[in-house]
């Protein structure tokens, strides 16, 4: 589903990884890196923006790092 929603050119940064991450696979990526490392994450947005067919948003993440 994140390849329907998420532009193929968008960037997305992981510390497990060197090179940039694209599109919905780069956003899972990044997501599953979380997962596995705070088993209670919770994410909160705290602004969007979205200008034409361009969206930014402001979150925070908090949990438990445990792995």
């Amino acid at each position: 589903m994140a390849n329907e929603f998420i532009d193929p050119n968008a960037s997305f940064y992981s510390l497990l990884s060197p090179d940039v991450l694209y599109g919905g696979e780069g956003y899972l990526h990044v997501v599953y890196f979380m997962w596995n490392g705070f088993s209670d994450i919770q994410y909160v947005i705290k602004d969007m923006l979205a200008e034409e067919n361009k969206v930014a948003v402001t979150w925070e993440c908090t949990g438990i790092h445990d792995g």
